[in-house]
């Protein structure tokens, strides 16, 4: 599998992982975190994005510290954080409230109780993350996904989802491969029922989906992460 991004040897995009599994949010502070800030209704029409330099950046501004440490180490929520169970695999342009949702949406179709999931921009120093150089988003995209083994990544608009346009989300795909993680997928509700009327016109239509995907057209919001 080729990938816009141009790692080092193959087998170095895992080489010597750090196994250690990584401290993350229960998916209930996500929706703790909203009605900390004001309820859906404030969060409604951000973008993931949006969503880190209006609110997590804010809030963790006191202890400077990523969202998931500040938690653990400066709140009453501390209860909240737990070693990681599944590695979430976004754009950051996808609507927050959609993403959450779509991820309520698998965890409780497949009655997983309290998953604790590695979200990027829970999980890594938003106030530090402009200093750090491409080997060390690499390593740590690498070292947390391997070390948790399990990725559920967010797909829409189901026929041409943002995620696979994504040079670090194609980067996910390709290690989850090398590390032998489970791979799953999570949509909306109504992402959901899009597909399934389309497959019942079209059977092929899932697969023509992926025929359509190109890494090699894959974008970055950091041009040079492109070929670093």
């Amino acid at each position: 599998m080729s990938s816009a991004i141009a790692f080092d040897d193959e087998p170095a995009a895992l080489e010597k992982p750090n196994t250690t599994t990584p401290l993350a949010l229960k998916l209930t502070y996500f929706h703790h975190f909203v009605e900390l800030h004001g309820g859906r209704g404030a969060f409604d029409g951000l973008t993931t994005a949006q969503v880190c330099f209006k609110f997590v950046v804010p809030f963790t501004e006191p202890s400077g510290l990523s969202l998931v440490e500040h938690v653990r180490q400066r709140t009453a929520d501390a209860a909240y954080v737990a070693p990681a169970n599944w590695y979430i695999s976004h754009a950051w342009q996808y609507l927050f409230l959609e993403t959450l949702d779509s991820l309520d949406t698998f965890f409780e179709t497949n009655d997983i109780a309290d998953p604790v999931v590695w979200f990027c921009v829970f999980n890594n120093n938003q106030h530090e993350a402009a200093n750090y150089p491409f080997s060390w988003w690499q390593s740590t995209f690498r070292d947390s996904l391997a070390a948790i083994g399990s990725v559920v990544m967010v797909l829409h608009p189901w026929k041409s989802p943002i995620t696979l346009t994504r040079s670090w989300c194609v980067f996910e795909v390709y290690i989850a491969i090398l590390a032998g993680a489970t791979f799953d997928v999570a949509m909306a509700t109504n992402q959901e029922e899009w597909l399934l009327d389309d497959i019942l016109d079209n059977m092929d239509a899932f697969f023509d989906m992926l025929g359509g995907v190109s890494s090699e057209k894959a974008q970055a919001t950091v041009a040079s992460d492109k070929t670093s």
